[in-house]
């Protein structure tokens, strides 16, 4: 437990805030999701390699990160990982990009200079052309990656008839032929719900046999764990009382995002996945979500899925990149260790328990 003061503005706090108090402060920030939540930090890695650390200007808290912690036994080494994060973009203010800089600082202060980790950031941004973000990891030692996460973004702040208008044709006609079947959807966010959409997710990995990148017994435990004003939406489609399509999607933060997505076989021919789609969308937009993220495009390795994304985003979308991920290390050993995980991970050995992939929507 450390709190340093920063100046005479700011102060830094390493874990000295617990889960219900975490859980609220997500709340203040709008570039907060799912992969900064306790849950999902707890039941991927463990408790006792989380680490958070809060930044307050005056008091008040204008950024905050949780920290993955890999540590050596017996040497002074590790690696430490945030996702999506940090979080410094505060609900309905302007953007600090001070604030911005002092968690990177302090960030780079704790768990590269003083407990002598390697540090990997993925930040939650997107690369809009300025470099202002970029530059400032940059100034303060940090070696920048590029992404390899592309996806499209889903503008929600549109009304819903001309979001409606914006499909592509075809993706429209495909909607309209989906909502004359007699269709029902259900949502919610019990764990019922969530083992019937992971049922029909079963289903089409068999049926498709697909790698696997999302384990979804693994979310389904973090749903099961998160406060409910954080948990994923669940929507099963069903036809004559049988489900045959379900969808998951989170609304943490100003974007939301699907984390599970599965049809069965009578799903096609019933176009059950542009209905469920698009009630996603509304459900997002009518919860004051601005963005939806489909969750990563390749139009190369998955055209059909491309195709079907592009569809939705068509008019009101955009292609977009994240600006990458930022290193720092001061360790010779931890670099060592980090350079052995990712060697480890491309050959799925022993170590990739260690730099593990994350969900599907990882970037």
């Amino acid at each position: 437990m450390k709190i340093e003061k920063i100046g005479e503005s700011y102060s830094a706090e390493v874990d000295e805030v617990d889960k219900g108090d975490w859980s609220q402060l997500l709340n203040r920030f709008e570039d907060a999701s799912i992969y900064q939540t306790w849950s999902y930090g707890s039941i991927r890695w463990g408790d006792k390699n989380l680490s958070h650390l809060v930044l307050k200007k005056q008091g008040n808290v204008v950024a905050a990160a949780q920290v993955r912690i890999i540590k050596v036994p017996f040497l002074k080494s590790g690696v430490a990982h945030i996702r999506w994060g940090p979080l410094w973009r505060i609900r309905g203010e302007e953007r600090e990009l001070e604030n911005l800089r002092e968690i990177v600082k302090s960030l780079r202060e704790e768990y590269v200079v003083r407990s002598r980790l390697f540090l990997r950031v993925i930040p939650n941004e997107i690369e809009d052309g300025d470099d202002v973000v970029s530059m400032i990891y940059r100034k303060e030692g940090f070696r920048w990656t590029g992404s390899s996460y592309r996806t499209l973004l889903l503008d929600l702040t549109k009304s819903v008839d001309e979001l409606r208008s914006g499909l592509r044709r075809k993706w429209r006609q495909s909607l309209g032929y989906g909502e004359k079947r007699k269709l029902e959807v259900i949502e919610g966010s019990n764990e019922e719900l969530y083992g019937s959409a992971l049922k029909i997710y079963e289903e089409m990995v068999g049926r498709k046999k697909f790698e696997e990148f999302v384990d979804q017994k693994q979310l389904k435990a973090i749903q099961r764990d998160l406060p409910k004003e954080l948990k994923m939406n669940v929507m099963i489609c069903q036809f004559e009382g049988v489900p045959v399509a379900a969808i998951a999607c989170s609304a943490i933060g100003d974007t939301g995002l699907p984390l599970l997505a599965a049809t069965g076989g009578k799903a096609l021919k019933l176009n059950a996945s542009y209905v469920l789609w698009w009630r996603m969308m509304s459900w997002l937009k009518e919860y004051g979500c601005q963005w939806l993220d489909v969750g990563g495009i390749d139009p190369d390795k998955n055209p059909g899925g491309y195709t079907f994304k592009s569809g939705l985003a068509n008019k009101y979308g955009k292609d977009i990149e994240y600006i990458g991920q930022f290193d720092a290390c001061e360790s010779h050993f931890s670099r060592i260790l980090f350079k052995f995980g990712e060697v480890a991970r491309s050959y799925k050995n022993n170590f990739k328990s260690i730099f593990d992939k994350d969900t599907g929507n990882s970037h």
